[in-house]
């Protein structure tokens, strides 16, 4: 496998496609929602998400969707992708425009899931706060219908009277009682993650007030959650008095420090814009994105006036990259992760 050289542009041609399957998803999902209620729903959604891009090109960060309502915001991110391609916001619809294709895709035999049409109006009714566990049920559904099994049925919830299967399958001679799992995100791991964003702020403001920029690699020995919170501004002020005092190794993490090369980034911004924060950001500043760490991004930048999320210009940046191999972390997650695979055992047993 070749390694892609960083300085590429982003090719202007070919833009005009459609992806039929995502629609196909979506007006089914849809179908169970009265129009007046669905078309409200969705004016809210673009309402947040134009204001939210005006406060961006303020240089004011703020919500792009409400999380009181993520099915529509979902479902406004999916259409993005298949044909309004004007309201994509890549860190979200890059995980969401897949899901809502395989949905598309397999629509013909998710349509003869005894209960489907219920479970997605469900779904895109009380399940809008949480949609990632009902788009989940809905393609394990489909799943077990395109693989031979005959029987497919959801199972009628029984919220406050008793706990119930996600789905019965049966074929000749075998009937199972199905109960859906997904593993995600712990609340330790999203707490994990803000820790190193809290790390990462008071550096980012030294950067700004000293108008440097420079790029933090860390690997973490200890959990970030009981780190103290200047521990890396303290590091990378040394470092701005002193370049010499680039690298660092104790009990809590090892590290390293260096100036940003701007030549990658500025040769792409002559040429076109960069989404603020994001991997290709990370990419030219930092000269390579590496997927399985985490990235904390702070600059000095113009919004583009077209495209407010994207930076047309910067003056200065800071990146800290991290990765936790701390032993205590490494248990909670795997806890986790044992907690939910039990859970789905208790289930499958009753």
């Amino acid at each position: 496998m070749t390694t892609r050289h960083p300085l590429w542009i982003a090719q202007r041609h070919g833009q005009d496609w459609r992806d039929d399957d995502i629609l196909r998803a979506i007006e089914w999902l849809i179908s169970g929602v009265p129009a007046r209620e669905w078309a409200a729903r969705m004016e809210h959604v673009r309402r947040t998400f134009e204001s939210a891009k005006r406060e961006w090109a303020a240089g004011g960060p703020a919500a792009l969707f409400d999380d009181g309502d993520l099915i529509a915001w979902y479902v406004f991110q999916a259409r993005a992708y298949a044909v309004e391609r004007q309201d994509w916001f890549e860190p979200e619809a890059f995980r969401i425009a897949p899901v809502f294709r395989r949905l598309g895709e397999v629509l013909a035999s998710l349509k003869e899931v005894n209960g489907a049409p219920e479970r997605a109006a469900r779904l895109m009714s009380e399940g809008r706060k949480q949609p990632d566990d009902g788009l989940f049920e809905l393609l394990v559904a489909a799943a077990y219908k395109r693989r031979g099994w005959a029987g497919v049925t959801f199972v009628p919830e029984l919220p406050g009277i008793a706990k119930t299967q996600d789905l019965l399958v049966s074929k000749p001679r075998t009937q199972w009682a199905v109960e859906c799992k997904r593993v995600n995100r712990s609340g330790y791991e999203a707490a994990e993650k803000s820790s190193g964003e809290a790390l990462a702020a008071p550096l980012h403001q030294l950067c700004r007030t000293a108008n440097r920029s420079i790029v933090v690699e860390v690997i973490f020995h200890e959990e970030l959650t009981r780190i103290d919170p200047e521990y890396l501004v303290d590091r990378a002020a040394m470092y701005l008095r002193n370049r010499r005092k680039n690298t660092w190794s104790d009990k809590v993490s090892q590290g390293h420090i260096r100036d940003i090369d701007w030549r990658l980034m500025r040769t792409v911004l002559a040429v076109d814009d960069i989404f603020f924060g994001s991997s290709r950001m990370v990419e030219l500043l930092v000269g390579e994105y590496v997927p399985f760490a985490d990235h904390s991004v702070a600059a000095d930048w113009t919004p583009a006036e077209a495209r407010p999320l994207h930076a047309s210009a910067m003056k200065q940046a800071s990146v800290v990259s991290w990765v936790s191999r701390s032993p205590a972390a490494a248990k909670r997650k795997a806890r986790h992760f044992r907690a939910i695979v039990g859970q789905a055992r208790r289930s499958a047993s009753r």
